[in-house]
This record gives C-alpha cells, structure tokens and sequence, in this order.
C-alpha cells in the first residue's frame, strides 16, 4: 500500500519536534490521542491512527475509498422543490 500511496502523490512525512516552535502540532496530535494522520491535498483529515501500526490501514483505506468510491445518493425532490410546470 505504501508504494500505491506513493504512486498517486502521497508522502510520508514525519514531523521533528524541534520544527513545531509553539508546540502546535504536538498539542494537536496529544488532544487527539493520536501518533499519525492522513490529511488531504485539501487539508480535511481523511483519518487518523492511535498507533504507529495503525498507520498502514489508514492508507488501505484510503485506497480502498478511491478505487470504490461510495455512491452519493441525493435525496429524492419533493413536490415542493420542483419548479412550477415540471412534472414530478
């Protein structure tokens, strides 16, 4: 999976604490209770892990969310939505 998360653009990037100046990231991670994230290009988090073995199941899932995505299922228009003149 790792070399699947490389493939579409992934990087592993572990964080040195003496790069977070104000503890922001650590503060983050502990408030969590949490050892890694998946972030998206989009800076949403996709998922987090308790634990470093954790980790290679956040990107199977990832994986597995891109390759069978779920449908979106859009709720069904009531009468009231439809303009008027359009038959329902």
């Amino acid at each position: 999976d790792r070399a699947w998360f490389e493939a579409v653009g992934g990087a592993v990037v572990a964080l040195d604490p003496d790069d977070d100046d104000d503890g922001t990231y650590a503060a983050w991670f502990a408030s969590h209770a949490v050892v890694a994230v998946l972030q998206r290009p989009d800076l949403h988090v996709f998922g987090t892990a308790g634990a470093a073995s954790e980790a290679a199941d956040l990107v199977a899932s990832l994986r597995d969310a891109v390759t069978h995505p779920a449908p979106f299922l859009a709720p069904e228009p009531s009468g009231a939505d439809l303009p008027e003149g359009n038959p329902s």
